[in-house]
This record gives structure tokens, C-alpha cells and sequence, in this order.
């Protein structure tokens, strides 16, 4: 007994759903399609010749709307192109250079037609903002332009509190991200010069460095971080820098 009611097949959850009753003898293969709007369920049936049938059971409601005949169409459609691929003969004629032409093809017109196609790209905030912070900071955005093109008090107060708790956020991740960074520089210095490289933009030391007053160029710049690194190190005290007004204002 096969049945449309699981969680791999269908979201109903009323009545009984749809059922095909079959023999073990004939090898029952139950199909599954990404479509369950609809109380359909698809059987795949191996006869003792090798011939494969299909089989279908659905239930559509006289009062069901257009959206369950769409679905059930689809999954119909599913159903019979997941069975055009005759791979027994396909592997069996030609070469073996056209044998595997064929298993690329077959499988590029899978990923095509059943892998979600997703856009990625890199984020222009930094490394330390949170999810939370990029949320506040788009609310933020919002509730200025409601206040700039409709004005009222009730709007200020919202993108004043906004405004605020954006500050609070970023000085407290900022300075988290910074201690967490003195840290790790300790027993991993790699994570210190990208963390230089993205403050800079670039991957080279500059030909001079300052510190305070003094300042260093080619042999003597590694005395001079030598010197820094003692001074922080010295004093475990930590005091980081305001934010840029990009990400407080």
C-alpha cells in the first residue's frame, strides 16, 4: 500500500489521501515530485519483462481551485521526463568518448532543471557587524526617509531610537572585534595582517609607518611594530575608536 500521505510526499493533513494498493512481486517504487498542493501520489511499477509502468492516483475536488489542477499538472510533467532517459541502450552504443558526452549532457540538463539557481555577492559591510546590526541599520534607513518625506514627531522619535541603538550596537561589536583581534594575534599572527589589509585595501606594508611622532621606513619598520606591540601588550587596558559615520550616524 502506497499512499500520499508522508511527509517526503505531501503537507495534507485531512482525509485519508490518495492510495494505490500493489504486490510486492512487481516492485513498487514510489515517485516523488516537489508539488503538493494537490492529494496525488505516483508509483513506478517493474514488470517481469523489464517494462516499467507508471501509475497515478488523484483526488481533485469538484470546488478545488485552478492552483491544485496547476500542480498536478506539473508533477505529471515531473513524473514522465524523470523516465526519457533510456541509460541501458544510451550506455551501451557508441564510444566511450560519446558515452560520457552523454552522461554530461544528462546531467547538466538535471542540475538545470532541478537545482535553484542563487546569486551571490559580497557583503559591503565589515567582518564584525551582525545580522542584528545590518537589520537595525536598514530600519534605521527606512524610518529617516518616512520622517524626512512625511515629518511628524512620533516618526523622529522612531529613527531617534533607531539612530541610537545602532551606535550602542556598532561600538559594542567594534570593540569586541578589536579585543578578539589582540587576541588572536597572539597565537595566530595571519589573522592580524588581514586584519591590517582590510583596514588598508591593499596587501603590502606602506614604505613608511608612524608611531605617534616617530616614524620608520624599510628595515626599520619591523623595530617600530616591535615597539607598538610591547606597549599594548604592557598594559592589558584596552580603548578602541569611535565608529566612522558610515555605520553610526
Amino acid at each position: 500500500m502506497i499512499c500520499d500521505r508522508n511527509e517526503r510526499t505531501s503537507n495534507c493533513t485531512r482525509g485519508r489521501g490518495s492510495l494505490i494498493a500493489v504486490k510486492k512481486e512487481l516492485r513498487p517504487t514510489l515517485i516523488t515530485t516537489p508539488y503538493d498542493t494537490c492529494e496525488h501520489v505516483f508509483v513506478r511499477l517493474t514488470l517481469p519483462s523489464e517494462f516499467s509502468v507508471f501509475l497515478r492516483g488523484v483526488y481533485l475536488p469538484p470546488s478545488a481551485n485552478h492552483f491544485v489542477y496547476e500542480s498536478h499538472v506539473e508533477a505529471l510533467d515531473v513524473v514522465w521526463r524523470s523516465n526519457n532517459y533510456d541509460l541501458d541502450n544510451a550506455l551501451g552504443v557508441g564510444s566511450v568518448d560519446q558515452t560520457a558526452d552523454f552522461l554530461q549532457e544528462t546531467l547538466l540538463d538535471c542540475i538545470r532543471e532541478h537545482v535553484p539557481r542563487r546569486s551571490f555577492r559580497n557583503s559591503t559591510f565589515p567582518k564584525w557587524v551582525s545580522s542584528n546590526l545590518k537589520n537595525l541599520l536598514f530600519k534605521k534607513k527606512h524610518s529617516h526617509k518616512l520622517y524626512k518625506a512625511l515629518g511628524g514627531q512620533n516618526r523622529y522619535l522612531i529613527f531617534s531610537r533607531l539612530r541610537a541603538q545602532c551606535k550602542f550596537e556598532s561600538k559594542r561589536l567594534y570593540k569586541n572585534y578589536l579585543l578578539n583581534m589582540q587576541e588572536r594575534l597572539r597565537v595566530d599572527p595571519k589573522s592580524f595582517w588581514e586584519f591590517v589589509r582590510s583596514k588598508r585595501g591593499v596587501s603590502t606594508i606602506p614604505d613608511e609607518v608612524f608611531l605617534g611622532e616617530s616614524k620608520a621606513s624599510s628595515d626599520q619598520v619591523a623595530s617600530l611594530f616591535a615597539s607598538h606591540f610591547s606597549s599594548v601588550y604592557g598594559d592589558p587596558l584596552f580603548t578602541s575608536n569611535a565608529l566612522s559615520d558610515e555605520f553610526t550616524n
